[in-house]
């Protein structure tokens, strides 16, 4: 199963969606379930299952709050991804290093933390949608709260469309 550890945003969906408006005139997949990636596992075997949900729920934090305040954009191998970034956090960072350390000794990848919020996936990038994005990466952001009391262990499917994201355990925050 496909495995990754995440905050859930359901709680600002309404802020996301809103922030979503300004970019309908670019061609792209929207993201209808938002989260800010902790960690991508990717593919484990069932039997490692309840090894990964016990050592994630060893981790102990205190809930925190994240400031959404800018919007960016990443082009990766085939397509460009608009996101909204969050103010630096050293709460967050703390708990994605917590979730790499009980995670190393059986799942080593690291990669370098962005902590961000997909909005959009474009997928054929022309010549007039990259003058779109920048001028919708230039607007004036309100900023968002999202108080952060927990994170999660989500199973994504991959089929045609959007993937869907399963909850496989919550891991609550003091």
């Amino acid at each position: 199963m496909r495995l990754f550890v995440a905050i859930d945003c359901e709680s600002i969906e309404f802020h996301l969606k809103k922030i979503q408006k300004s970019l309908y005139t670019l061609q792209g997949r929207f993201t209808d379930d938002f989260h800010l990636t902790l960690k991508f596992i990717g593919n484990v075997d069932d039997s490692k299952l309840e090894s990964v949900i016990n050592r994630l729920s060893k981790i102990e934090l205190a809930s925190f709050e994240l400031c959404l305040n800018h919007l960016g954009m990443f082009n990766t191998y085939n397509q460009q991804i608009i996101w909204c970034g969050i103010e630096k956090s050293n709460p967050l960072l703390e708990l994605q290093s917590s979730v790499n350390q009980v995670l190393q000794d059986i799942l080593p990848e690291p990669y370098k933390f962005t902590p961000h919020i997909t909005l959009l996936r474009i997928k054929k990038v022309l010549p007039e949608t990259k003058e779109i994005v920048k001028e919708v990466l230039k607007k004036e952001f309100q900023p968002v709260l999202l108080k952060v009391s927990e994170f999660k262990l989500f199973k994504s499917q991959l089929k045609s469309g959007p993937p869907k994201y399963f909850v496989r355990a919550r891991f609550p925050l003091s």
